[in-house]
């Protein structure tokens, strides 16, 4: 026996239990479109509309079979109650479906962003951004359903709950009246706010499709989700359906990107057109790996766990229904996610699915790039070190420092005496054993040097004779800014100011001198 009739004997019974009686079951008409998402209605009138549709569609590859369709709808506003009035054709199956299902579909299809890197730079916070809500979210139930077949019952209806058509809806609602098609009007009770209703499952002979045409975007517009199952490849609506420009999304400091802005630019860019955002096989039954490790479920493992969790297993098999439809053995394989948007003020337009080879989009996207530069911080300038320069002699600076000892060539004798090096001559030397820290020439008579010192050390030029047994040099010294190192004797003479130690170096030298020149006599 065809699934077909199996599902309509299996839920013939549940569909009076769930909607108070709203089950029927009567000769088929000849297909025609219905309209099938419905209109908002509100007291006062436009007090409350739409402004965010779920929408599900499950296409049988037979088409003596019937295909099935998922809908729930967000209403805002100060209405005190609101009906949702949706086409079915006659012999439809009707059940309120648990939130599972959507919650199900949103979880498997929505587009993941990860950043260009595992480790972004700079600070930025890495992970994944997910495009949707997986948080369970209050649905409430119809406080009273009522099926139409004419205009009169409707009307009589609608007046009983404080409720009319626009002159605006008037005509499109007698338009499906004549094509054949019945309604069903929902009515929902304490509508102040936000209220998302409950999803309904409705299975006809309704050609697969998106029907937005009685649905009017409020202040705000529609926000419209669709998911659409198939055996084969297919996307929304007869135009070219749009993509997101990969190197439009880029990842922000915050750990967010800008897919979203995109996203919303696009749609806005483009009213009534679809953008494909994840479309596959794989989505099915497939999980999916982050760069970080988590998982994008399938659509199979998240209805699991999500019946599981809302205790709804058992009530209703949305994803036997889905996968299964048709003859035995036929299944629904490809999967595929879109969004539109209803233009404030405007109707929404019908969107067929469209059979081709389109193309696949998995559920993970990778950011162009980094929304923010990294600030690179500028290096502190070098540290400044002490230089000198020498006298005629030009020897480049030491690496080393500025102070050294002095060389002293005491002829016959000669021998060499460091100074202290908290009193010598700083600077440079062209002596490579490290004398004196200026320029030094020597000879066997004495020593002339001429000395600069930049942190404040002896400067000048000096005579020394090799009579002068102490050693001294003579000259004049110019005072640096750090202090003068040299005494003025009455003649206006410098004499270097030594430490004690090297007054008694000095003293050695010239005994030493002095016995050595006895010896050789």
């Amino acid at each position: 026996m065809p699934l077909a009739k199996v599902l309509c004997v299996r839920l013939a019974s549940r569909v009076a239990l769930a909607l108070g009686g709203a089950a029927f079951l009567a000769s088929f008409a000849s297909p025609a479109t219905a309209r099938a998402m419905g209109a908002v209605v509100s007291s006062p009138p436009g007090a409350s509309s739409a402004v965010a549709l779920r929408f599900a569609v499950a296409a049988s590859e037979d088409k003596r079979a019937p295909n099935a369709r998922w809908a729930s709808v967000t209403v805002q506003g100060s209405a005190t109650a609101f009906a949702w009035i949706v086409p079915v054709r006659p012999g439809a199956l009707l059940e309120l479906s648990p939130d599972a299902w959507l919650g199900a579909l949103e979880a498997a299809t929505a587009p993941r962003v990860v950043p260009p890197d595992t480790a972004p730079p700079c600070g930025f916070s890495g992970g994944a951004e997910v495009e949707g809500s997986f948080t369970p979210t209050l649905t409430t139930a119809p406080g009273a359903v009522v099926v139409a077949a004419d205009r009169s019952t409707l009307d009589t209806t609608l007046a009983s709950w404080g409720l009319s058509l626009t002159p605006e809806l008037s005509p499109a609602i007698d338009a499906v009246l004549a094509s054949g098609s019945d309604l069903v009007a929902m009515l929902f009770t304490d509508a102040s706010g936000t209220v998302v209703t409950r999803t309904l499952r409705v299975v006809d002979d309704e050609p697969a499709s998106v029907s937005l045409s009685l649905l009017t975007g409020g202040a705000n517009g529609v926000q419209v989700t669709a998911f659409a199952l198939s055996g084969s490849s297919i996307a929304f609506g007869t135009q070219p359906d749009l993509t997101v420009d990969p190197t439009a999304i880029l990842w922000q400091s915050d750990g967010t990107s800008t897919y979203a802005s995109a996203r919303d630019a696009m749609l806005e860019a483009n009213p009534g057109r679809w953008l494909l955002e994840t479309s596959g096989t794989s989505l099915v039954s497939t999980p999916t790996t982050l760069p970080d490790g988590a998982t994008v479920p399938s659509l199979e493992s998240a209805y699991a766990s999500l019946e599981a969790n809302a205790g709804d297993a058992g009530i209703s098999d949305d994803l036997a229904v889905a996968l299964g439809l048709g003859d035995a053995g036929t299944r629904a394989e490809w999967l595929a996610r879109g969004r539109t948007v209803i233009a404030a003020g405007s109707p929404g337009q019908d969107a067929p699915l469209a059979a081709g080879a389109f193309e696949t989009i998995g559920p993970v996207l990778t950011a162009a790039g980094y929304a923010q530069t990294c600030e690179v911080p500028t290096p502190p300038p070098p540290q400044q070190q002490g230089t000198s320069s020498g006298g005629s002699g030009g020897a480049p600076p030491s690496s080393q420092g500025n102070s050294s000892g002095a060389a002293v060539d005491l002829g016959a004798g000669a021998a060499t005496a460091a100074a202290d090096s908290t009193d010598g001559c700083g600077g440079d030397s062209s002596d490579s054993s490290g004398g004196c820290g200026g320029d030094t020439s020597s000879s066997s008579e004495g020593s002339d040097s001429s000395s600069s010192d930049s942190s404040g050390g002896c400067s000048g030029s000096g005579t020394d004779s090799s009579s002068d047994s102490g050693g001294g040099c003579s000259g004049s010294s110019d005072s640096s800014s750090s202090g003068d190192c040299s005494v003025q004797d009455g003649a206006g003479r410098g004499r270097p100011h030594r430490s004690a130690t090297s007054r008694f170096l000095v003293l050695l030298v010239g005994v030493a001198a002095l016995w050595r020149r006895r010896r050789s006599v």
